[in-house]
């Protein structure tokens, strides 16, 4: 009989050898898997089919002044030129157009708005910002905005649904992509590597969304997934070409007459369930600043993969190292995702060199 050194080599040598395991292939999963495979690092993608999955349902608008507040966007001069590069890149390789630059028009809602926008607007953090000021009756026919308004830029709308479908596609086509649902107890950890069913990695990356807060090895994390609910439209009166108009809920042009609106948020009951109370909260939002009427050609829900904190994660885990953790990204995920993942798959790389993950000058934008 063989040794159990030899024997074990034999068994190893049986089963199939890649760098990484990826968990997920929602936008995050997707990304990274592609930015791996660009540093020519071997992956196998193991996914149930988009099965929940947030990106499926998201619109991707990437907004540089957000919320109530009116701040801009966490690290938004860092991420978007990185996210510019990424998308034009994908649509180079994949032959399909993704990345849509467009301006935004937010109206302003209130009085305490009008007194917020005033005291930022001459900000240098803002000013850069802020293309034009709109004076009330922009286009009267379908906009109501007896404040007016202001216009951003730059702006743009992600085909996240499509791109992840497309990418999915490709690493099918390339044998790189598992279709079924990830189990816990099938993952067996070494110390400098993982196993899983027929495959060996030397670390696997879990990019689960929002099922991370079920991961056994990071459920102590801070997750605070959140429901969003988009409807698709229509309306017999065109609609502003390119053109992207938030009044507190987000109008997104399609094409002339047909056009995405959303989101909300909700946590209770959390979800994929299209509601008529989302969808009755988006509406009501549409009216409070434009005239159009509008069929409900489509009603989807998703669960965004968000923490506590609204920051983004990429951990290491202490007690064994083998395992990786990037979940988070929340509504911004169009444009955090592509700076994220191109500095988490080099590090990865230098991790399976070094056996940990670097903190690189300027990567601090992780909670490690």
């Amino acid at each position: 009989f063989p040794d159990r050194e030899t024997h074990f080599s034999d068994i190893e040598m049986a089963r199939n050898n890649v760098d990484f395991l990826i968990v997920g292939q929602g936008i995050a999963g997707s990304l990274l898997a592609w930015h791996l495979l660009r540093l020519g690092a071997s992956i196998i993608v193991i996914d149930d089919n988009h099965a929940g999955a947030a990106s499926l349902v998201a619109a991707g608008i990437i907004n540089p002044i957000s919320g109530i507040r009116m701040v801009p966007s966490w690290e938004f001069n860092r991420f978007y030129p990185e996210a510019c590069n990424t998308y034009r890149q994908l649509e180079s390789d994949l032959g399909t157009q993704y990345y849509n630059e467009m301006s935004l028009i937010r109206f302003i809602q209130s009085n305490a708005e009008t007194e917020r926008f005033n005291s930022r607007k001459d900000s240098s953090e803002f000013a850069q910002f802020l293309k034009t000021v709109n004076k009330p009756g922009l286009k009267p026919e379908i906009i109501h905005d007896p404040l007016g308004s202001f216009t951003l830029s730059p702006a743009a709308y992600v085909n996240i649904p499509r791109l992840v479908i497309d990418l999915g596609k490709y690493f099918d086509q390339k044998k790189l992509r598992l279709t079924t649902q990830f189990q816990y107890d099938d993952l067996k950890i070494e110390s400098d590597k993982v196993i899983w069913k027929d495959w060996i990695a030397k670390r696997i990356i879990f990019c689960e969304g929002y099922r991370g807060r079920e991961n056994p090895w990071f459920k102590s994390l801070p997750f605070k997934p959140a429901k969003g609910e988009v409807l698709t439209l229509e309306t017999d009166t065109p609609l502003l070409p390119r053109t992207i108009l938030n009044g507190g809920k987000w109008l997104l042009p399609l094409n002339e007459y047909r056009c995405l609106a959303g989101a909300t948020f909700s946590w209770d009951p959390l979800n994929h369930e299209p509601s008529e109370r989302g969808k009755n909260e988006i509406l009501n939002g549409l009216r409070s600043f434009t005239h159009l009427n509008f069929k409900v050609l489509n009603h989807v829900a998703g669960i965004r993969p968000a923490m506590d904190n609204t920051l983004p994660v990429i951990e290491q885990h202490l007690r064994f190292p083998a395992l990786v953790i990037f979940n988070g990204l929340g509504a911004k995920g169009a444009l955090i995702a592509p700076y994220c993942t191109r500095i988490l798959s080099d590090e990865l790389c230098r991790m399976v060199k070094f056996g940990k993950i670097c903190v690189l000058p300027g990567s601090e934008v992780f909670n490690y």
